[in-house]
């Protein structure tokens, strides 16, 4: 059935003599004030006190030349639109449930429309806990300064606590950072590229309220403001013409929010109109030119660990994020196992290469042009830092693992998981005899492909497992699953230097870097407790389509199989 005769025919069987179709008019009114997609609607008018929300009488539905693959639209245009009531947008748009697309379009029609009902009778108690549910969402609409203008970012510890905290106002990105304290927040700006001097940190308020505020209590002026603020602070901190912003804390049923105002009073020379200089102006003053200033509302983003890995909902990353990882090799596998590991909460990385990166590493690199000819492990700990400024630690070593000193091999000692990518065999027997030296030394993950990355390894050895048992006398790995002749293609020379490389790509990799840092995170949170090899077996078909042979083990397509070590 057409859609529009299913909504008319659904529309005469429930509300019968209440509806009727809206006129090209009447649509190309809402087109231009709330719904620009509109194609077709109708009025369904409500009896008298059908509704709590006053004065609403009627009820639009509209859809657009989408419908049904898109959601109808309700909106109830006499609602008040000064957020007294929640879900409640701009012109009377109601914000509402989705329902499935492959659904009765009529009986769409009138979910929504009971659902727009059901909104709009909302009790006091109601419309206080949705307010309070979006808290964050409803401070945002009503925020005083665009949104793509200015930022707030925010290190806080999202605990309820009130407590003095520090910012900073990043001019040249137009957002502010604030943090519980200047470590903090200097190491976060220092991982950013950015390097203030001590001058340019302050102190400001973080206010925990008891409970989330609703649109009508939301602070107007600097009065409502500086309620909040302790007096000495406000008298030893705020200064004419300069910034003061104030962040507020509440948990929500969804949550911890942070939302911030910014005060801001009138110039030094309004002020100091009759007094000989500023000097001379009362401090009284200067706090009635902050208190008589309106509030002006900001949004804050989250970007401390908590939020960004998890929103706070991953109740791993406590412990994930002190844990601490070595890789050794930053090449396509090492590096994009680093972003990966920091993309799940490790914020602790010593990284190892003694290699720089060349035009033709980009292809299959996590490392872009910017870093050409940069040492590999110095420019993925940049890469890491830039992308991840709450990392706390990220260092690199320029040197071949077999050239480390004794110094240097003591700082990898402490560390959680040694990852070995793609080196030399006697690169990873150095990382093998040292682990062996040690008394408790920590679990090494060595991995690698074989060519194309049609078929790649990681190995996980805990305690005093060694690797030697993966290599046989003449030093060749014992448990391949394809063997290439000279004439396969599968090591090609590169012109006019004589570097071997293997022809695959970055999407060849993908699987054998999710195998090791899969295994990493394994390890880490103990779901790995005895040392395993893991293997990924791409598509065997590429083998015979390459020149190579499938040798035993070899038997199925794009899978993971786990064996035991022994």
């Amino acid at each position: 059935m057409d859609p529009i005769v299913s909504i008319e025919t659904e529309l005469q069987t429930q509300v019968p003599g209440l509806w009727q179709k809206l006129d090209a008019h009447e649509i190309n009114i809402i087109k231009k004030r709330a719904f620009a997609e509109a194609s077709t609607g109708w009025k369904i008018d409500l009896p008298k006190g059908f509704v709590q929300c006053p004065d609403v009488n009627f009820l639009l539905v509209v859809i657009d030349t989408q419908f049904p693959l898109s959601q109808p639209k309700i909106l109830a245009p006499e609602a008040f639109r000064d957020f007294s009531w929640p879900h409640v947008e701009a012109e009377g748009l109601l914000c509402l449930n989705a329902t499935p697309s492959n659904g009765d379009p009529g009986q769409r029609v009138m979910r929504h429309i009971i659902w727009a009902q059901e909104l709009l009778n909302f009790s006091v108690e109601k419309i206080r806990a949705e307010f309070e549910r979006e808290f964050s969402s409803y401070w945002f609409h009503k925020a005083s300064i665009s949104y793509n203008r200015t930022a707030i970012l925010s290190l806080l510890a999202p605990t309820a606590k009130s407590r003095e905290i520090v910012w900073f106002h990043d001019l040249g990105n137009t957002r502010i950072v604030v943090a519980d304290d200047k470590a903090s927040l200097l190491l976060w700006l220092k991982n950013a590229g950015i390097t203030p001097s001590d001058k340019n940190i302050h102190s400001s308020w973080l206010e925990w309220l008891p409970r989330p505020w609703i649109p009508s209590e939301f602070p107007q002026n600097g009065k409502d403001v500086l309620d909040y603020v302790p007096a000495e602070m406000a008298d030893a901190k705020l200064r004419l013409g300069k910034l003061f912003p104030v962040i507020f804390g509440a948990e929500t049923v969804s949550g911890i929010v942070f939302v911030a105002t910014v005060l801001q009073g009138i110039s030094q020379a309004k002020l100091i109109k009759g007094f000989r200089n500023i000097s001379k102006v009362p401090k009284t003053n200067i706090l009635n030119a902050f208190a008589s200033q309106a509030a002006l509302r900001y949004p804050v983003d989250r970007v401390d660990g908590s939020w960004i890995h998890g929103r706070d909902q991953d109740s791993m990353h406590p412990y994930i994020s002190k844990r601490k990882i070595v890789i050794i090799g930053c090449g396509a596998l090492g590096a994009a196992i680093a972003r990966l590991l920091a993309e799940s909460g490790i914020t602790e990385f010593i990284l190892i290469d003694h290699d720089f990166l060349s035009p033709p590493n980009i292809s299959r690199h996590a490392l872009g042009l910017e870093y050409l000819f940069m040492n590999k492990a110095a420019a993925t700990v940049q890469m890491l830092k830039r992308s991840f400024p709450h990392i706390t630690e990220a260092q690199d070593i320029q040197k071949k693992i077999e050239y480390l000193s004794p110094e240097q091999l003591n700082k990898l000692s402490n560390c959680d998981v040694v990852i070995s990518c793609g080196i030399s065999y006697e690169g990873d027997a150095k990382i093998d005899s040292w682990r062996q030296s040690l008394k408790s030394p920590p679990a090494h993950i060595c991995c690698w492909t074989e060519e194309f990355a049609i078929v790649g390894h990681a190995v996980g050895l805990l305690g005093k497992d060694s690797l030697h048992a993966a290599f046989d006398e003449e030093q060749r790995i014992q448990f391949r699953l394809t063997d290439w002749s000279a004439e396969s293609g599968a090591m090609i020379v590169e012109a006019g230097c004589g570097n071997v490389f293997q022809p695959h790509g970055a999407v060849d990799l993908q699987a054998t870097i999710s195998l090791a840092a899969r295994l990493a995170l394994d390890i880490i949170c103990n779901e790995v407790t005895q040392s395993i090899r893991r293997v990924w077996l791409g598509n065997k078909v590429e083998v015979a389509k390459h020149g190579g042979h499938l040798l035993d083990g070899f038997t199925d397509n794009y899978c993971i199989k786990e064996f035991p070590w022994s």
